[in-house]
């Protein structure tokens, strides 16, 4: 399971507000804002070693969602907020700070970057002092999955939240990871490594997002991928997957896939995609009343998408299209 095999070792040296610290050093409470009321946004990235040197894969596409979701979310000023701090450092200085704390913490190449709010009245209010938080960590990961193939549990217990109730179009902490967090305790409870969340529309449910990762999935031929709503976010490596796919010439729908596709063997095989673990097979999904729905592991599409992506990562500045 992940937790078991993620020691994610903080780093001894880490970015707060400008200045590279020891972690001992760190003091402080943590903003009731970010804490209590969960508005805080963050991002993940993690640097590879190429050709002896550090790349982050990406890195200023995850910047610029990490700053948008700052923005989206009210935490910095904005037209929309302008009582809000303003955001001291741009993605060209954040991406300065994320290669330095690589060299600092050459074992540690996880990078998570997050920016709340230093706590107004009972973190209700706005900071008086003008300026957001923002903290990058280079922390140790390990492998994210134990396994080259996953099995991921159904729930329809539990859904992803709407924007009606979430900003969902920021990458922020609260219900949405709270969500996906409690699926992911009730699928290792299962003996599975992920969950499978849905969403309802007019009584019927369609397939969502995992609870760790995005997917996709191929059927007949075809590369497919859950249509955006307003109950989730594509990531990164999702439009990754979409460009790869249309580079690739490889029949590509963008639609909603309802969850008795997947229930009545429709779908022929699924990919689990994301930035920490990677892009795994799915070779079972577990249905809450015990069922096993077995997957292609060997799917010929899938695996030329892997390798394709695989590929690519190795580039150093490989660009795709991507709107945060």
């Amino acid at each position: 399971m992940p937790h078991d095999v993620l020691p994610q070792l903080p780093s001894d040296i880490v970015w707060v507000n400008g200045n590279f610290v020891q972690r001992s050093m760190l003091n402080g409470n943590p903003s009731p804002r970010a804490i209590h009321y969960q508005n805080s946004v963050f991002d993940g990235m993690l640097a590879r070693k190429n050709g002896g040197e550090w790349d982050i894969f990406a890195v200023r596409k995850y910047l610029t969602r990490l700053v948008t979701s700052a923005q989206r979310a009210g935490i910095v000023r904005t037209p929309e907020v302008p009582n809000a701090p303003e955001l001291m450092y741009t993605v060209p200085k954040l991406k300065e700070v994320c290669y330095e704390l690589l060299r600092l913490n050459p074992n540690n190449p996880y990078i998570r970057p997050w920016i709340s709010l230093d706590s107004g009245f009972l973190g209700v209010s706005m900071p008086s002092d003008g300026s957001a938080f923002v903290m990058v960590e280079a922390l140790s990961l390990g492998e994210y999955y134990p396994n080259e193939t996953l099995s991921v549990y159904i729930t329809e217990k539990h859904r992803r939240p709407s924007d009606a109730l979430s900003y969902i179009d920021a990458k922020g902490a609260g219900s949405t990871y709270n969500i996906g967090l409690r699926v992911l305790a009730e699928a290792e409870s299962h003996g599975c490594d992920d969950a499978l969340l849905c969403y309802r529309v007019d009584g019927e449910l369609y397939i969502a997002e995992h609870s760790s990762t995005s997917n996709i999935f191929f059927a007949g031929g075809r590369v497919v991928v859950p249509k955006r709503t307003g109950t989730f976010l594509y990531g990164i490596n999702i439009q990754l997957a979409i460009h790869l796919a249309k580079q690739c010439n490889m029949p590509l729908d963008i639609r909603p896939i309802r969850l008795s596709e997947l229930y009545d063997k429709r779908l022929d095989a699924a990919l689990a995609i994301g930035t920490a673990g990677g892009w795994k097979p799915i070779a079972t999904y577990k249905t809450p009343l015990g069922r096993e729905i077995p997957m292609d592991v060997n799917n010929a599409m899938m695996k030329a998408l892997i390798g394709k992506r695989n590929e690519v990562i190795q580039i150093k500045g490989y660009d795709f299209p991507y709107t945060p």
